[in-house]
This record gives C-alpha cells, structure tokens and sequence, in this order.
C-alpha cells in the first residue's frame, strides 16, 4: 500500500499551524527554513511554532541534513499516528478497509468478506458498520484518534449520501450516511467508487496531478466514470456525473426504458470477452463520449481482468484514431482497487483537517 505524503489541492487554512501542517501533510520532511520560504511564515514563528506542534505530538524529526560546513538541518514530518480516518471501500463480495493518518499514510489495512449467509441491505449494512467498528478499534487501542470516515460505494450516491441504487449490492434508496452516523458520530463520507477511484489515481497513481482526469473502471455488473477538475470530483447537479453506463450507444435505445440499468451498461455486461470486438467498440465510444466533453489530460482504466487491461487500451487507442480531436492519453490503472481507498481517504481528510488543524 502506498503511503506518505500526497498530491491534494489546496483547503481551507485560517491559521500559521495550520498551514504549515497542511503542508507538511503534502510535503514529506522539509526543515524549518523551508517551510517558511513555503509558507510565507516568518522564520521565527516558523521555529516556535514547530516547537509547540512537536510538543503536541503532531510533527515529529524524521532526519537531519548538512548543508557544507554549518549547522545540521532537523527535516520535519507529519506524524501520521496523531489524527487519522478510515476508509472502506465495498466490491465484488467483501469489503476492503484502511486506518489513514491526515497525510495519507495507511496505518492499517484490512480485507473481510461479507459474513456468510448476508442478504439484503440491511444485514449488508450491519456487516459494514461491524467492519469499520474494527478499524476503530485497531485505532483505539493504539491511541489514534479517528476524525472521520470515508466509504467507496459502487452506486449512485445523492449529494446527502443516499445511495439511490447500487445494482452490484442490490440497494435502493439506503440513508448510509445516517445510519453510520447514528454510531460513530463523525463526519462521514459516501462516495462513488468511481469517483473514489478517480481521485485516488490523480492523488498517488497513473494519473498523478494531471487535470482534468478521468477515470474508468469496469465492474462485474457494469462501468462507471470519474472525473478530477481543479483538484476536486466533478460530481455534477445531483450527483450522478460519470454515470457512463447510462450513455445511449445508439438510436435504437430510444425505444427502450432504462431504470436501473443503463443501455451501455447492458451491453458491456452482454459483450463476451474484454478482448471481443463488441466489448472494444463499445467501451471506445464511451471513452470518446466523455473525453470530448471534458477534454482530459489523461484518462486511466481499470478492467475486471487486468491481464488484458493493456492490450484493451492499445485497440482502443486505434479504434479512436481519426474518429474524435486529437489522440487520447489512456493508461492503465497503477494502484488496482487501493485508488478507491486512497481517494476516498483523501476526500473524508480534506473534509476534517482544517478543525483538527485550527488553534
């Protein structure tokens, strides 16, 4: 698993600590002359207030450097077991989870499957709120404090994190937010896993720091989309941008009605094979489709089967040459099915650093 310091756009910082543990939260051991030269904050403040944060537990000296003959340079860093989140993610029959300190370090990882004999959403629910209650623990008896959680959910999310329907769990209209909210008592996140992995792989992986990005990952019962402007998830009215699987990949599906599962969708689950001409043509267009409106940088795929995940991309690649502007940059995902983890990490960590980090 990945960890240190990470890519984020700017958040909100209302004070001198807090800046410079936002930026050592981004910026792995810097020493105190840098920091200031970053920050804009007098040196002098820069020394007392390291002193104090050092003091509290929050940075720690991870070396020292000598520059020629003079005084050694202490190097500062985050230390990542003073403020932490946790981040889930559900897929396939399990559910996937990490204790993250505030700079993306991952203190703990953990994988279950679902409970034997889980049915309905309910039961399904209660087996993730007993998974996160295990990562706490892990956090509690080593006296980490848990600031928020974030959960990677394969479905449609409203803005109040609902999820309106996840065809993969079998879910409608589930309050996730709330009913986790009833026991841990934190803010707490509801994420597409699409989004999630979208963010994660701009944050740490294939697609680190380039904007706008997009993100594409198959599922086993369809495709979603992502996509990454100005540092954050383009998440569209209410909540459904990147919803690829809902494209009409022609005229005939005007014919048809599409509820809870969209005509692309259909057809990407009907195809035969990743490598098949139908499933190439069909996920072309969808990456055409979307690419010509956002105009990415670059744009990552993760498929089921990761094995043909590079010979997808190249046919892709040619199918695309001459049919929409310009030639597509599209790689595969470096991170798997961690860029959801990560991401959705991040995003629950943006969400509290600026409280945790205040006076």
């Amino acid at each position: 698993m990945a960890s240190g310091p990470i890519n984020g756009s700017p958040i909100l910082v209302t004070s001198n600590r807090g800046a410079i543990l936002e930026l050592l939260c981004h910026q792995d051991r810097l020493s105190r002359s840098e920091i200031a030269e970053r920050t804009g904050i007098s040196l002098p403040t820069v020394h007392r207030l390291c002193t104090q944060l050092e003091g509290e537990g929050l940075i720690i000296v991870t070396e020292e450097k000598r520059d020629g003959r003079g005084r050694p340079s202490q190097l500062l860093s985050f230390n990542a077991s003073s403020h932490a989140v946790i981040a889930m993610n559900i897929r396939d029959q399990g559910f996937d989870g990490i204790v993250m300190g505030l700079n993306g370090t991952v203190l703990e990882e953990r994988s279950e499957p679902f409970p034997e004999g889980t049915c309905g959403p309910d039961q399904l629910v209660k087996a993730l709120t007993d998974f996160a209650q295990k990562l706490h623990s892990f956090a509690d008896t080593r006296n980490i404090p848990i600031h928020g959680i974030g959960v990677s959910v394969p479905g449609i999310i409203r803005l109040d994190g609902t999820i309106e329907y996840s065809s993969q769990l079998e879910w409608t209209n589930i309050p996730l937010t709330p009913i986790l909210d009833s026991v841990f008592h934190k803010p707490l996140l509801a994420e597409n896993n699409a989004n999630a992995f979208t963010y994660g792989e701009w944050i740490r992986g294939a697609g680190q720091g380039q904007e706008p990005l997009i993100g594409c990952i198959q599922e086993q019962n369809g495709v979603g989309a992502g996509a990454v402007c100005n540092g954050d998830i383009l998440r569209g009215a209410r909540g459904g941008a990147g919803e690829i699987g809902y494209m009409l990949a022609s005229p005939d599906a005007l014919d048809r009605l599409h509820t809870h599962t969209g005509d692309l969708e259909e057809l990407l689950v009907g195809a035969e094979t990743e490598t098949g001409q139908r499933f190439i043509d069909l996920l072309a267009l969808a990456i055409a489709n979307i690419s010509v409106a956002i105009d990415p940088a670059k744009v990552v795929l993760r498929l089921n089967d990761d094995s043909a995940t590079g010979i997808v991309i190249d046919k892709i690649k040619q199918r695309l040459i001459g049919r929409i502007p310009g030639q597509l940059d599209i790689v595969k995902t470096k991170l798997g099915h961690k860029a959801e983890l990560l991401g959705v990490g991040e995003m629950i960590s943006r969400q509290v650093r600026t409280n945790v980090f205040a006076d």
